[in-house]
């Protein structure tokens, strides 16, 4: 009985040595790829919050809606015109998905001093002495925690012209 050469000896262990090394890979692979599905799975199922604002001058308040599918928690708005030192900030507390929460407001929707309503003053004279008035934007950022407890934020412009 002959066990061979050494070269043969070592094709075969080299040989052994892919098979075991592609077979590794493999099941890597395949680790991998059930960790992406699952993984994207999650994501589409998963809920989410995304915010509808509008501003109620007549109530002088702003009313922020859930159109998620998920609750936040610890809602906290900041409404602001970039570049300005007008701001307003409130506390909101929770928000289920379809519900509405209100954030008055003092320095926006005041009836008379308020910066809207100063805007609109302005406007109405700038249309009397013939020239144009920019359109004014107000960002609203809402913040809050999802459901698991991640801080995120959504920021909302609101146009007036």
């Amino acid at each position: 009985m002959e066990l061979g050469t050494i070269a043969d000896w070592a094709n075969v262990i080299v040989a052994m040595a892919a098979v075991i090394i592609a077979g590794i890979a493999l099941y890597h692979s395949h680790k991998i790829d059930k960790l992406n599905s699952t993984l994207l799975q999650r994501q589409t199922n998963t809920d989410f919050v995304y915010w509808h604002v509008h501003a109620d001058a007549n109530e002088e308040r702003f009313v922020f809606r859930n159109i998620g599918t998920s609750t936040a928690h610890d809602v906290v708005a900041h409404i602001f015109i970039e570049g300005t030192q007008n701001i307003e900030s409130g506390d909101l507390g929770d928000c289920d998905s379809g519900a509405t929460v209100t954030m008055p407001s003092t320095k926006f929707l005041d009836g008379r001093e308020g910066v809207v309503m100063t805007y609109y003053s302005m406007a109405r004279w700038n249309k009397a002495a013939k020239k144009d008035t920019r359109p004014m934007t107000i960002w609203v950022l809402v913040e809050w925690k999802n459901s698991l407890g991640f801080m995120e934020q959504q920021e909302i412009p609101i146009t007036y012209r």
